[in-house]
């Protein structure tokens, strides 16, 4: 059978309206909720060919020193997806209990094998943008479950293309214009902080007091990363923006150059983790170069004590993909972007 979400990001559990947070000058998009399947109503129902050695892609340069290198001897995969075992967009599309994926929103965003090719072998899986003259989102998800426990930290590693020039947030509009697009999304109904990745503008209020703006890209679209959802209180929404290497991993220009690109994310518990704050660590290398840094246990740091990196299991759902919130512009055009090799790991 196969198992969808309303469109995009319903809550798997409750069937409350999402709220997802955008940047600048309050701008809220509320998504209304649709009928759905329950994944626990769900659990209850139901190789590798030719690597393409010629497709072009940024080949991750050596890790720094901190960068997490999975270790077979004492390292745990929580989902490992290559994308090569399905022969159809059916076969994807067709929940299997025993992996506890893929659950999916917007079927018709949904292209697989991507046109493009994969990574390193055939398949990757392709969201389509079309334009619209008007705000209305569009995009698509696949959910997976993954399986883990307690852990020293977790470690999520996917690789990314997008359509050369993807613009990254809704431009040339007479409505809503500047709003966002979401790339990764963990943690989506948990009881936990969300975490939600996107390309985007600079979040309104200062974040941090300033202080990392001197590394914010000079495109003004940069990587950020919100923590919100029923496992955060205090100011709703807390946002970590790209701190490091804005001059050399800009989202504009570099990352969206129509090749493949590795993104790396570590998260790391502290000591402690409630609505309003934590101490644990959240950090981001887009191929082999960081580009995000925030330490919660460094009392010399302003995110001190606001690092809101769960205590149990870190990630617990992942959902690849995302809306781009209002859709692509008609003068933007529309738009794609790839997923392949995603990988969710972590260290007991």
């Amino acid at each position: 059978m196969t198992a969808s979400l309303p469109s995009p990001f319903a809550d798997l559990r409750h069937r409350q309206p999402e709220i997802l947070p955008e940047r600048r000058a309050g701008i809220v998009l509320v998504i209304k909720p649709a009928a759905l399947q329950f994944r626990h109503h769900m659990l209850d129902e139901i190789d590798v060919s030719a690597r393409h050695m010629g497709r072009r892609h940024h080949k991750a340069v050596a890790a720094t020193i901190d960068e997490p290198v999975f270790q077979s001897a004492t390292d745990l995969d929580g989902v490992n997806e290559r994308f090569e075992s399905y022969l159809s967009k059916t076969a994807l599309l067709t929940y299997s209990s025993t992996l506890d994926r893929w659950l999916y929103s917007d079927p018709g965003n949904i292209e697989f094998p991507s046109s493009g090719g994969g990574h390193t072998s055939s398949n990757a899986f392709r969201i389509n943008y079309a334009a619209s003259s008007t705000y209305n989102d569009e995009g698509g998800v696949l959910e997976a479950g993954v399986h883990g426990g307690s852990a020293q930290y977790y470690v999520v590693e996917v690789w990314v293309r997008t359509k050369a020039g993807y613009p990254w947030r809704r431009m040339g509009a007479s409505d809503q214009d500047g709003a966002g697009e979401k790339s990764l999304i963990l943690n989506q109904g948990e009881t936990i902080p969300r975490m939600v990745l996107g390309g985007g503008l600079m979040p309104g209020g200062n974040p941090w007091g300033g202080k990392y703006s001197s590394q914010w890209p000079s495109s003004d679209i940069g990587l950020v990363m919100s923590f919100d959802g029923p496992g955060v209180g205090g100011p709703g929404t807390f946002w970590y923006v790209q701190n490091m290497n804005g001059a050399t991993r800009d989202p504009v220009g570099y990352m969206n150059d129509g090749n493949w690109h590795h993104w790396t994310i570590k998260l790391t518990p502290g000591t402690f983790q409630n609505s309003t704050g934590g101490n644990g660590s959240l950090e981001m290398w887009v191929d082999g170069a960081k580009v995000l840094e925030y330490i919660g246990s460094d009392p010399s740091r302003p995110e001190y004590n606001q690092v809101l990196i769960p205590l149990g299991q870190i990630v617990k759902l992942v959902d690849i993909g995302g809306p781009f919130n209002g859709a692509p512009s008609l003068s933007q055009g529309s738009q794609w972007k790839d997923y392949d090799d995603l990988r969710i790991w972590y260290r007991p």
